[in-house]
């Protein structure tokens, strides 16, 4: 089924994107950058990755790629959505409960988030 399969790579790209973003972070806070930041700054590095990849491989057709501007229109907003919901979160837990909390928690908080984002992938994203 189709469905399944894109899935599993969109399930694939977004590990590749919680690792990125994740040490991306990671490295920011540990330099004393705001969690907030960091955590936008990490979302953009792993944004770059899924929007390509995912294009190109997870909801590409037979024709391949369909990546258009009106494509990446709607993943920004996507993106925006889900940035502003992760960012709340991982900020509020760093305020409260510290940075190691917060970096132990980032991964989860975006997998979390990837149900969200794969139903506005298929069904909008890249229609």
């Amino acid at each position: 089924m189709k469905i399944i399969r894109q899935g599993i790579h969109f399930g694939v790209i977004g590990l590749l994107q919680v690792g990125v973003d994740w040490l991306v972070f990671v490295l920011l806070t540990y330099f004393d950058v705001y969690s907030a930041a960091a955590n936008i700054c990490g979302r953009i590095a792993g944004a770059g990755i899924g929007f390509f990849l995912n294009g190109a491989v997870t909801f590409s057709d037979a024709e391949g790629a369909r990546l258009r501007g009106s494509h990446f229109a709607k993943f920004v907003v996507t993106w925006c959505v889900t940035t502003l919901l992760g960012t709340v979160v991982v900020a509020s837990i760093s305020s409260h409960y510290g940075i190691h909390a917060a970096w132990m928690a980032k991964p989860g908080v975006d997998c979390a988030l990837a149900g969200l984002s794969f139903i506005a992938s298929k069904y909008w994203v890249y229609r």
